[in-house]
């Protein structure tokens, strides 16, 4: 008799969609906040200014893990821009782009 453990009673009561968007925007804001000044703390605002760079690559990530939606090109091409400027920002050019050939003279 499993349909006598589904009472009405034991059926979870839904949450005022006001209180659920308050503690998403809450929770998001306030969190974001505390740990981007964790990070400033830790590696100084320089180095932490520009990892507000992958808020949209996150964001793409996100909405592919979370909600299945498929990226197009243009969202894999922005992502690896914004990529490959966060790390050049963080790391500098790689050693075999900056050093340069001279040849022999003769």
């Amino acid at each position: 008799m499993p349909s006598l453990a589904l009472t009405a009673s034991a059926t979870p009561r839904a949450a005022p969609p006001g209180r659920i968007l308050a503690v998403l925007a809450l929770g998001a804001s306030v969190l974001a906040y505390v740990f981007f000044n964790q990070g400033i703390e830790q590696i100084g605002a320089s180095r932490a200014s520009s990892f507000i760079n992958l808020v949209p690559v996150i964001t793409a990530g996100l909405a592919f893990a979370l909600l299945g939606e498929r990226p197009d090109f243009s969202q894999l091409l922005g992502s690896a821009v914004i990529l490959l400027g966060v790390s050049l920002s963080q790391y500098g050019w790689p050693k075999w782009l900056t050093t340069r050939v001279t040849s022999p003279v003769s």
